[in-house]
C-alpha cells in the first residue's frame, strides 16, 4: 500500500517532497481508509517505510533518491530547495507485508530498458503474480515489474500492456505503476473492480495551465480538492517527454 505523485512542467522538486510528505503522513487522506479528528483535520493511514524520488535534471539525466527512512522523519527532504525539473515522481511507502521493510523494498525499482535506465513505482498488492511455485522474487512488486516488462518493452507499448494487464490473476488488489525512462513516462490506475477500497485505489489529476499533477489523493497545497478530477479504473497514460507542453498528448487511453 502506497502513495504515489507525478507532476508534469515545470516545478520545484521540493513542492513535490512536501505534498508527498503530507500524503505519507495521512493528512490528504479522503479515501476509505481516512479519519477525520476532533479538530476536523482529515487523517488516514500512514506511509512511512521508505519512500523514493526521481526527477529529470536539466541535463536530461534521471536523477533518483532513496531511502529507508519514512519520509516525515528524513532530514533529505530538505536537500532539494533550488531544485526544478519538468518531471518529478515521488513515492510513499506502507509495507503490506512487515517483513518487507528495509532499502531493499523501497521504490523506485531501477532496472533497464534497451541500455537506458527505467524507474518503476507500484501502489498495491499482487501476491500471485508470477504464481506461487514460480515467483523469481519474494517481494510483488518486483514480480509485477517482471510480469509486465514484455509489454513495456514492446513496440506498442500501450496495447501491449493492456493486454497483459487483463491477464492479472483476482488476487491483485491493485496494479497502480507510474513508469519513469528517459523521453517517456507511463500512468497506470488499474485495480480490481471488486475492491472493498475503490477510493483508495484511484488517483486524481489537476491539470494547470503549465502544469498537470497527477496523485494517489488530491492535495490541496496544490490546488483545491474540487478542481482534481478521478482518473477511471484502467486508465493507462503514456505520455512522451518532448509534447509535455501538448495537453492532447494527455488524454487517457481506453
Amino acid at each position: 500500500m502506497c502513495r504515489m505523485i507525478v507532476s508534469i512542467g515545470r516545478a520545484k522538486v521540493s513542492d513535490v517532497v512536501a505534498a508527498a510528505r503530507l500524503m505519507g503522513a495521512g493528512l490528504t487522506a479522503r479515501h476509505e481508509y481516512a479519519q477525520v479528528g476532533p479538530t476536523g483535520a482529515p487523517g488516514g493511514i500512514t506511509h512511512l517505510d521508505g519512500w523514493g524520488l526521481v526527477f529529470a535534471a536539466d541535463d536530461g539525466t534521471l536523477r533518483c533518491y532513496r531511502s529507508a527512512t519514512g519520509i516525515t522523519a528524513d532530514d533529505a527532504v530538505e536537500a532539494f530547495p533550488e531544485e526544478t525539473s519538468d518531471v518529478i515522481v515521488a513515492h510513499v511507502r506502507n509495507a503490506t507485508n512487515p517483513d518487507q521493510i528495509g532499502m531493499r523494498f523501497v521504490h523506485p525499482i531501477e532496472f533497464e530498458i534497451s541500455g537506458n535506465p527505467a524507474f518503476f513505482f507500484h501502489n498495491g498488492f499482487a501476491p500471485d503474480i508470477l504464481g506461487s511455485a514460480c515467483g523469481s522474487s519474494d517481494w510483488d512488486s518486483l514480480n509485477l515489474l517482471e510480469w509486465l516488462k514484455p509489454a513495456i518493452e514492446a513496440d506498442d507499448t500501450t496495447d501491449a500492456l493492456e493486454r497483459r494487464l487483463g491477464l492479472l490473476p483476482p488476487t491483485t488488489t491493485s496494479a497502480n505503476f507510474v513508469l519513469v525512462q528517459s523521453g517517456r513516462l507511463i500512468i497506470c490506475n488499474w485495480f480490481d473492480s471488486s475492491t472493498r477500497t475503490p477510493e483508495y485505489y484511484t488517483m486524481h489529476r489537476c491539470d494547470g495551465p503549465n502544469r498537470i499533477v497527477i496523485s494517489s489523493e488530491p492535495i490541496p497545497d496544490i490546488e483545491d480538492v474540487g478542481t482534481w478530477q478521478p482518473l477511471g479504473n484502467r486508465t493507462l497514460l503514456e505520455i512522451p517527454f518532448a509534447t509535455f507542453g501538448d495537453h492532447e498528448q494527455l488524454r487517457p487511453h481506453y
